[in-house]
């Protein structure tokens, strides 16, 4: 009987060092962002907590709105790293889950799951995405921008891919509503343009969020 729990006692511990590996700090992370807010980036922090070199054989994002940036790709024993996934925001409102699946030689059949929570909120309404001017049309139109959200959202330029569809950016309420009127040359016809419209980044940030209008002249 001894030598049974002997052996089992062995097996025990056998199997515990076989999942000895990649420790993570935590493998859940939930952000706060900005309306205007372009990217959020999280750090899963983790350590080789076994006895032999782990490599990261596949980091797979869940969505394309992600990149991930392991410091590197092996670590040994004892060692930790960081690895930072990016969220790319643009185009999206709302809570969002996105996951990341990693898969390390320590156990290359099994999938370890990160996951990113965040609630997106909603910044600038368009009154409309689309325009169209139909053959014989070419007054100017009107596109409203209303911010909803309560932190004031500056609307820094308004571009169009055509410069023959002449945009004017007017403010109506500072941060909170603009108005843009876009104008096509009376002696166009058959053109497609994308209005881009840039807002200001909020204080700390590099970059933040953009609008586009698809504008066509018949």
């Amino acid at each position: 009987m001894k030598i049974i729990q002997s052996i089992l006692g062995l097996l025990l511990f056998s199997a515990a060092f076989a999942e000895a590996g990649i420790e993570w700090e935590r493998r859940e992370a939930t952000l706060a962002v900005h309306p205007a807010q372009r990217k959020a980036a999280v750090e899963f922090k983790f350590r080789n907590a076994g006895n032999d070199p782990v490599e990261f054989l596949s980091l797979r994002p869940s969505c394309g709105c992600l990149s991930i940036h392991p410091e590197k790709k092996r670590y040994l024993p004892g060692e930790s790293g960081t690895l930072r996934v990016v969220f790319d925001l643009a185009n999206r409102i709302g809570p969002q889950e996105k996951k990341v699946m990693v898969v390390t030689s320590e156990a290359p059949k099994k999938v370890q799951t990160l996951s990113l929570k965040v609630d997106i909120p909603e910044a600038y309404r368009l009154s409309v995405t689309r325009l169209l001017w139909k053959e014989g049309q070419r007054e100017t139109q009107i596109v409203t921008l209303t911010n909803v959200s309560s932190q004031p959202i500056s609307i820094g330029k308004v571009t169009s891919s055509d410069p023959r569809i002449k945009t004017e950016l007017k403010t109506v309420r500072p941060g909170f509503e603009y108005r843009i009127e876009l104008t096509p040359d009376p002696r166009i016809g058959n053109v497609r343009s994308v209005i881009r419209i840039e807002t200001v980044p909020p204080e700390g940030m590099k970059e933040s969020k953009g609008y586009r209008i698809y504008a066509r002249v018949e």
